[in-house]
C-alpha cells in the first residue's frame, strides 16, 4: 500500500508541477502572433488538461485510499528532473524557436524515458535512433504546418 500511495503523491506532485509550467508556457504563447500561436496553445491546452486530470485522480485515489505518512523515494527526483525538462524547453523555445526545440525536446524525452526503462544511459546506436527519430519528426511537422497548412511556427530571439 506504501507503493500505492507513493505513485499518488507523486501523480499529485506531478499533474500540479506540470499544470503551473503549461500555465506559464501559455502565457508566453500570447505573445505570438495570432497564426503562430493556434497549434502551440491548442497543445498547452490538452497539456495542461492532462495534468490537471492526473493531479486530480491522483488526489481522489489517495483520498479513497486513506490520507497517512507517505515517504518518497527517487521518483520525487525523476519528477523535478521531468519538470526541469519541460520548463526548459519552454524556455528554449522562446530562445531559439520551434523547430530546433522540437529536436531537442523530442530527444532529451526519448533519452529521459529510454534512461528510466533501462535503468542507466542509452547507448550511441540508442541515441542515433532517438535522433534520427527527432529529426524526422521534426521534419513531418514543418513539412505539415509550415509548407502544408501556411502556418508560420513560432520563432526565437536567436533564429
Amino acid at each position: 500500500m506504501a507503493d500505492s500511495k507513493r505513485g499518488l503523491v507523486t501523480d499529485i506532485l506531478f499533474g500540479g508541477a506540470a499544470a503551473i509550467v503549461v500555465i506559464v508556457l501559455m502565457q508566453q504563447a500570447q505573445e505570438f502572433a495570432p497564426r503562430a500561436r493556434l497549434f502551440p496553445m491548442a497543445v498547452l491546452w490538452v497539456l495542461l488538461c492532462a495534468a490537471l486530470i492526473t493531479a486530480v485522480v491522483g488526489a481522489w485515489r489517495l483520498w479513497r485510499a486513506g490520507m497517512g505518512p507517505v515517504e518518497l523515494d527517487n521518483s520525487f527526483l525523476r519528477l523535478l528532473g521531468a519538470s526541469a525538462l519541460i520548463a526548459s524547453g519552454g524556455l528554449l523555445l522562446s530562445w531559439v524557436g520551434f523547430y530546433l526545440t522540437s529536436i531537442v525536446m523530442i530527444l532529451a524525452v526519448f533519452i529521459l524515458h529510454n534512461t528510466l526503462a533501462e535503468g542507466h544511459a542509452p547507448k550511441a546506436k540508442v541515441l542515433l535512433v532517438g535522433a534520427v527519430y527527432a529529426a524526422v519528426a521534426t521534419g513531418v511537422m514543418y513539412l505539415v504546418f509550415s509548407v502544408a497548412i501556411g502556418l508560420p511556427a513560432p520563432s526565437g530571439t536567436v533564429f
